[in-house]
Formats: C-alpha cells, sequence, structure tokens
C-alpha cells in the first residue's frame, strides 16, 4: 500500500491532478464486475425461455338477419351486438341473410354461431336457445294529428251517431208500444186500426211516431180505455226517450272532432282500414287480429301518405321504425297514439348449450340496465 505522504509528494513534483488510493480503485472495479455479471446472466436466462405470444382470438360466423329493405331495426341489431362482442373481447364475421329460416339452419349446421337482427323468439327447442331481451318491437299508432272535420265528413259522423244503439233502443220501444195499442184496438176500431197484423201494426207504429213527436195529427186515435190508458204511458214514456235522445244526439255531435282525432285502444281500429309495410308479417299479424283492414305500402313515404290522405284511419309497424320515419319527415302533421300493441322483443340466437350463451345474456342485460341499449336506439332513431 502506497503511503499517503509520498502520494502527496508525487503531486507536488509531478503535478498531477488526481492519484486513486490502490484500495479505492479495487472497490470500483469490483462494482462494475458485479453489475455486467449480473447482467449477462438475466440475458443469458431470457434467452434460454421459449418465446410465448398469445394468438388472437379466432373470428366467430354471425348471421345477420335483416328484412328485404334495411331499416332503422337493423342498424340497431348490430350496433347493440357490436356492443356486446367489444365487451366479451370477441372477434367475428357478419354473414348477411333475408331468410330467417336458412340462417336457423345454419345454426344447427354449425355453419354459424350466433344470428342476430330482427329476430323473432320461437320455442327454445334442443338445437336453438333464444336470447329475448334486447330490442322491444311493439307496434307503434300513427295518426293524423288533431284537424277539424269538413262539413261532409261531420254530416256523415252525424249520421253514424244518430243510427247508433240509442235510436235502435227507440225503435224497440215503439213498435212495443205499436202492438200493445194495435192489440187494444183491433175489435173495435177497425178503420182506424185494420184487424191484420201487418196494416194494424202499421197503424200503431204511425200513431206512436206522431205521439213521440208532439205533432198529433189527429187521424189516428185510440177509442177503447184500455188503448187510451196504453197512449197515456207511452205520452210519459216519450217524454224520457226523447229527452234521452236528444241529449245522447248532443253529446255525439259534440265529442265527433275529438272521436276523430283520438286513439285510447285498439279496440277502436276494428273494421278500419289500417296501413302497413309490405313484407311486415308481424303488424299484418295484428291487424288481423284486431279485425281490421290491412293496406300493404311499399316504403315508409306511402305510408305516411295513406295516413295522410286519410286512405287509411292509421298506420301500424314497429314503433322505433315509425319514431324514425317522423324524425326525419318532421314537416307532416302526423303523430304516434299514447299506446302501442305489445308484441315482445326481438332475440338472438344461438346453439343449445354455447359457450356464449350465459356470457351474452349476461353483457346484454348489464347492456339494457344501464340505459346503453336505449342510447343507442335513441341515437339510431335521431341519425
Amino acid at each position: 500500500m502506497i503511503p499517503e505522504e509520498y502520494i502527496i509528494e508525487l503531486k507536488k513534483k509531478h503535478n498531477l491532478a488526481i492519484m486513486i488510493p490502490c484500495k479505492k480503485v479495487g472497490t470500483f472495479m469490483l462494482r462494475v464486475f458485479i453489475i455486467l455479471m449480473t447482467l449477462l446472466t438475466n440475458f443469458a436466462w431470457a434467452a434460454t425461455q421459449p418465446h410465448s405470444t398469445t394468438p388472437p382470438n379466432p373470428p366467430i360466423n354471425v348471421i345477420y338477419y335483416h328484412q328485404q329493405q334495411p331499416n332503422v331495426l337493423d342498424h340497431i341489431s348490430v350496433a347493440v351486438w357490436a356492443a356486446a362482442a367489444k365487451a366479451l373481447n370477441i372477434n367475428y364475421v357478419l354473414l348477411p341473410t333475408t331468410d330467417s329460416n336458412k340462417a336457423i339452419q345454419a345454426l344447427k349446421n354449425h355453419q354459424a354461431d350466433i344470428i342476430i337482427g330482427t329476430l323473432k323468439p320461437a320455442a327454445q327447442t334442443i338445437t336453438v336457445d333464444y336470447l329475448n331481451n334486447y330490442i322491444p318491437s311493439d307496434l307503434g299508432v300513427l295518426i293524423n294529428t288533431y284537424t277539424k272535420l269538413n262539413p261532409l265528413e261531420k254530416i256523415w259522423y252525424l249520421l253514424k251517431a244518430f243510427i247508433g244503439v240509442s235510436f235502435a233502443a227507440l225503435i224497440i220501444y215503439m213498435l212495443i208500444f205499436s202492438i200493445l195499442i194495435w192489440l187494444a184496438e183491433r175489435n173495435n176500431a177497425h178503420a182506424t186500426f185494420p184487424h191484420k197484423p201487418i196494416p194494424g201494426i202499421a197503424c200503431a207504429f204511425w200513431f206512436t211516431v206522431t205521439t213521440f213527436t208532439t205533432l198529433g195529427y189527429g187521424d189516428y186515435v185510440p177509442r177503447t180505455k184500455m188503448g187510451r190508458g196504453i197512449t197515456i204511458i207511452w205520452i210519459f214514456m216519450s217524454l224520457i226517450l226523447g229527452s234521452t235522445f236528444i241529449a245522447t244526439m248532443s253529446s255525439e255531435v259534440n265529442s265527433l272532432e275529438q272521436q276523430d282525432n283520438s286513439l285510447s285502444s285498439s279496440l277502436q281500429l276494428r273494421g278500419q282500414v289500417i296501413a302497413y309495410l309490405k313484407g311486415d308479417q308481424i303488424a299484418l299479424n295484428s291487424i288481423h287480429k284486431i279485425r281490421s283492414v290491412g293496406l300493404a305500402c311499399t316504403n315508409s313515404i306511402d305510408l305516411l301518405q295513406a295516413v295522410q290522405t286519410k286512405q287509411a284511419r292509421a298506420a301500424l309497424a314497429n314503433d322505433i321504425l315509425l319514431r324514425q320515419v317522423l324524425s326525419t319527415h318532421p314537416s307532416t302533421q302526423l303523430q304516434l297514439s299514447n299506446f302501442t300493441i305489445n308484441d315482445g322483443s326481438f332475440a338472438f340466437a344461438l346453439r343449445h348449450n354455447s359457450q356464449h350463451e350465459n356470457r351474452l345474456a349476461y353483457v346484454l342485460y348489464t347492456l339494457e340496465a344501464t340505459g346503453q341499449i336505449n342510447e343507442i336506439i335513441d341515437n339510431a332513431v335521431d341519425g
């Protein structure tokens, strides 16, 4: 070891800037050696390890079932599936088709894994299961907004109101009293009330009508006490019936426009002409159920015009589709009624015991519970 005094002397004599003691040089070299050996060991260990590469998920075949003319419902089904597939980290290939039977058969033959689109759920089978919880398929009712009736329409509705239940009840009461008066008078007043039933009852009916209207021509007058007693009863009855009939007619007249422009249930559509989109079997089945007459329209524009021009009392189609049609045609004087015809939901179809079924059901439930499906629907309708 070099003495420290000698090092100082060397500095003075030879003007050296730095002199490292032997002890410090050895420590520094040892540290460098340890670091180099550690690095070499790590590189050698990494080189001996096999390279683990995780292959990407293989894509699955997803059949995309849609109508002949794709609409907003088809876009929604694809968007909902895309959100679900992203949450499940599923890669997929879309295979479009317009034949639901071929889609189900491909699923059974393992040519596809899932069917999406506007598919109505059927009964669960041994080979196919349905997840019925994503897009509602309720049918909306499209009607005209409030408009005043023209004179011809008012006359028509007045006639419909006049020839109604109250008018029929009034005629029945008149016939009953006509028969009673004829029975009382036929033996004593042959000239006034003939003995034969048809002409005799006809004359008595004329008498009840003139009495009811308070005209009282006097050409037919009961002669017997029984006939006059029945006539007195009829006079008081006619006062009650007349006031009731007039009140009913007044109520019908006052509510004509409201009745023409409002719908509160599908029962009011019975016997009416209902427009629907050609090929929409769901709407057509509902029209048959409510006993209405269907008017097929080739597209949404024809559907709107059928209601606007009053060729049809209303239009029946998927509620979401009608919302989208109205949003793209805001100038039309049409509106959706405050009720829908419940028709369940669209569904996904999978093979029975599919590995994706439980996970997909949970993800769809989550998307629905968090409002993401409603957000997708609203964006599609507004967009």
